[in-house]
Formats: structure tokens, sequence, C-alpha cells
């Protein structure tokens, strides 16, 4: 159980971080960069709203509408 808690806790805190990397990248335009560190943190958690919505936002941006709507309805 202590193991599962720690990894848990380990993947939440990689998730985090790619989560920021992710919005850092959408903040600068570069939506297909941060497109791949949304997918990447959705790998660890797939449910995680934040990672779905800003990706969804991302591919908006691209006018990539069938994957954001996708992306937005998961995320609600």
């Amino acid at each position: 159980r202590t193991q599962l808690v720690q990894r848990t806790n380990e993947d939440k805190a990689k998730r985090r971080v790619i989560h920021t990397k992710g919005y850092e990248a959408r903040k600068k335009g570069d939506y297909e960069t941060a497109i791949k560190l949304y997918t990447e943190a959705l790998a660890i958690m797939p449910n995680h709203f934040k990672a779905l919505f800003n990706r969804g936002f991302a591919y908006d941006k691209l006018g990539e509408f069938d994957l954001a709507i996708n992306d937005y309805s998961k995320a609600i």
C-alpha cells in the first residue's frame, strides 16, 4: 500500500510538471508542443480536467475542431 501511495504521488507530481510545461507552451502560442505535453500528462491521469480543457483549447487554436470538441466533452 505504501508503494502504491508513493507511486500515485509521484505520478501526480510528474503530471503537474508536464502540464505546467504544456501551459507555458500554450501561452507562447506553441500549440503543437502544448498538445504533446498535455497528451503526456493525460497518459498519466486520463481524466485530468485541466489537461483535457487546455489540450482542447490548443486544438481549437489550430483549427482541429473535432479534436477540440472531443477534449472539451471529456472535460465536462
